[in-house]
Formats: C-alpha cells, structure tokens, sequence
C-alpha cells in the first residue's frame, strides 16, 4: 500500500499534478478543499491532513508563510502521534496519497507512520512561482524567493532515501511533452491509469491558477 505524497512550493503546479494522479487512479480522500478564484480547478487538498499541517504549523509557533525552525517542528512529534496516525489509517487504501504544499514542512512527523512513502517533487520556475504568489497576495515577488528556496530544501531533504521523481510544471504544460510525463508518473505509483483521460485534466494555457 504506498503512500504517494506530492510535495511542492505553494503555486508550483501541485494542484495539476494531484489532479492527474486522482485520474490514474490515486485516492487522496473523499473531503477535498473547495475551489477557489485564485485555484478555479481546485486544490486536490485532503481537508484532514491540511488542517492538521495548520495545527502542527501553529503548535511549533509558524505558519506556511513562516515556517518553524525543523527543531520546533520535531518537537511537535508526541503532541501530535496519534492524530497523525488516526488520519493515516483513515485515509489508506491500496493506492493512496495526499498533496498539501505544507507537507514539504511536517512531512518528518509523519515518516514514521507510514509503509512504502513515495514522493513526487513538484518544481517550477521560481520567478514564476514568486509572480504567481506576489500577484494573489499583493506583495513584491523579491519577498517570495527564499521562502521557495526553504520549501525545496525541505522537500529534497526529506525524501532522501525514498522513492522519488521530479515532475516539472512547465514540462507537463507543454503539449507535446505533457504525455510522456504523465506516463512517468503512472508507471511511478504502479498504476494503470487512462493516459488519455488524466492527458484531459491538462489545461494547457499557461496562467497563474495553477498550485
């Protein structure tokens, strides 16, 4: 029963990329975030793990815009165990997983908790992130860049050792290249998936809705 965990900076395109994994065949629960202006197509965010990721965030003293140190983070680890395990085991199935950007930040917390974790590592252009962050919050996009630089090293660092791909945005919006990845990615989660049909939840205008 694999774990996929897709993680990625906020507004990197893991929004797409969950979409695309929900067609092939993943289950990443039944009570999504709603859509948004800002994210028209939805989230593909599990309510549970993202209001817990809120909780853990808080409970260290941060929050996804300020993240904790790792060591507040960890510290968290006993307080939260078995909220932890209880999402898990409600969430589980033969193929499963969850995408919330603040993962890349709590993921070690939950390590211990689950069997066969694979990650799939959204990236982005970072110019294009910060745009996309800078045009949704009204703030300059020089503010974002090393908050994407934290987000990444977490996400690198924390699937070391596991199973892991690298799945880049603008890749996947490039009509002639979006088939191939989308291939790696069902041959990653040992799916059967309809190519096709995850292919048609592409929306290849490229814009800034994407997270």
């Amino acid at each position: 029963m694999p774990a996929i965990i897709v993680n990625g900076m906020h507004r990197s395109g893991t929004s797409m990329v969950t979409n695309i994994l929900q067609t092939l065949g993943v289950y990443i629960g039944d009570e999504l975030l709603l859509a948004h202006p800002s994210q028209p197509y939805g989230h593909f965010e599990d309510v549970d793990f993202y209001e817990l990721n809120m909780d853990i965030l808080r409970e260290a003293g941060g929050s996804w815009r300020n993240p904790p140190t790792e060591r507040r983070i960890l510290a968290q680890s006993e307080k939260f165990s078995e909220r932890i395990i209880a999402t898990i085991e409600k969430h589980r199935k033969k193929l499963w997983g969850w995408k919330d950007p603040r993962t890349c930040l709590t993921i070690p917390l939950y390590l211990p908790y689950l069997k066969d974790p694979r990650f799939i590592l959204v990236y982005r252009d970072p110019i294009a992130i910060a745009a996309s962050l800078s045009k949704r919050s009204g703030t300059p996009p020089d503010g974002w860049v090393n908050l994407i630089k934290v987000y990444q090293r977490a996400m690198e660092i924390y699937a070391i050792g596991y199973p892991v791909i690298r799945v880049n945005y603008d890749v996947l919006m490039c009509e002639d290249r979006a088939e191939r990845e989308v291939e790696y990615l069902n041959s990653f989660i040992g799916g059967n998936g309809d190519i096709e049909i995850a292919l048609g939840n592409i929306h290849f205008r490229k814009n800034d809705t994407e997270s």
